[in-house]
């Protein structure tokens, strides 16, 4: 007999073929995180149809801003052209890298933003 030690009970059945035994905690753990999955669903989908409602609100109000995308062609445009160098990544930590990539992401949201946005150039 070579039984291992602390391995779950294996239990076979004519309608499941194979199923793993589970203790009653580990069920109710289980049914748990269900439930909280559930509610966490229905909970977002609360929250996004409630967006929309704030936002179809201030649309009717005209208090909802017009959004204009501004192109790298428009006169808006700066001749300004910024290069980031990415190569030195062999160079830096794990930590380093990901404030770098926080930093570069930060730098192309404002970017999006300002009045006279950049050029930029990424290399690797």
């Amino acid at each position: 007999m070579s039984e291992i030690v602390g391995s779950p009970e294996v239990k076979e059945d004519a309608h499941q073929p194979c199923t793993v035994a589970v203790s009653k905690r580990q069920r109710k753990r289980q049914l748990k995180s269900e439930s909280l999955k559930e509610r966490r669903l229905q909970w977002r989908a609360q929250q996004r149809a409630k967006e929309k409602d704030r936002k179809r609100k201030r649309k009717l109000e005209g208090q909802l801003p017009a959004v204009k995308r501004r192109r790298m062609s428009d006169d808006c445009a700066s001749s300004v052209k910024v290069a980031i160098d990415l190569s030195y990544d062999d160079l830096m930590t794990e930590k380093d890298i990901k404030m770098l990539l926080k930093q570069c992401k930060r730098c192309y949201s404002e970017n999006r933003k300002a009045e006279k946005p950049v050029q930029f150039w990424w290399q690797e």
